[in-house]
C-alpha cells in the first residue's frame, strides 16, 4: 500500500522531500541591555524551513524591561542575516516545559525559507533593561526542515 505522508502541493516546492528536525543547544546567560546572538543550528543540505518552536524550563524575569526572542537565518554564501520570526516575549511564555510555535514575520518571501548547504539559524535575544532578575533556563529552539534534492 502506497503511503503519501509528505506530499504537499507542488506549488509549495516541497514535493519529494522528507522532514528533518533539528535543535539548537540550550543557551545560557543572557546579558542585559544588549543584543545576544546565541548558538544555533543548521543543515548541510538543501532544505526548506517549515516550522520553528521554542521550549524552556524556567521563564526569565525582568522587572524593568523585556526579554525578546527572535530567530535569525544566516546565509553562508552572502554572509547576510534575515529575521525569520516575530518578536516572542520569553517572559510571557504561557506554559513552562511545553513547546510553543513561533510565528514567522509576515513579510518573508519564499527564498527566505530556502536553505542551502552551510546556511544556519540562531536565536537572538534582546534585552532592554538594566538587569535581568531571573535568567531563562533550558531554552531550546526546534526547527523542522524539509529536505530538497
Amino acid at each position: 500500500m502506497a503511503q503519501n505522508y509528505f506530499a504537499p502541493l507542488a506549488s509549495e516546492k516541497r514535493l519529494g522531500t522528507h522532514p528533518v528536525f533539528t535543535q539548537a543547544p540550550a543557551f545560557g546567560t543572557v546579558t542585559a541591555n544588549v543584543t545576544n546572538n546565541l548558538p544555533g543550528t543548521g543543515l548541510h543540505r538543501k532544505a526548506v524551513l517549515a516550522r520553528l518552536s521554542v521550549n524552556l524550563k524556567t521563564k526569565p524575569v525582568d522587572a524593568d524591561g523585556t526579554v525578546i526572542l527572535r530567530i535569525v537565518k544566516r546565509k553562508a554564501s552572502s554572509d547576510t542575516e534575515t529575521v525569520l520570526t516575530q518578536d516572542f516575549d520569553l517572559e510571557g511564555f504561557t506554559t513552562v516545559d511545553e513547546t510553543q510555535a513561533l510565528s514567522f514575520v509576515t513579510t518573508l518571501v519564499d527564498a527566505d525559507f530556502d536553505f542551502d548547504e552551510g546556511d544556519s539559524i540562531f536565536p537572538r535575544v534582546v534585552s532592554n533593561s538594566a538587569a535581568i532578575d531571573t535568567q531563562a533556563v533550558g531554552v531550546q529552539i526546534q526547527a523542522e526542515f524539509l529536505l530538497r534534492r
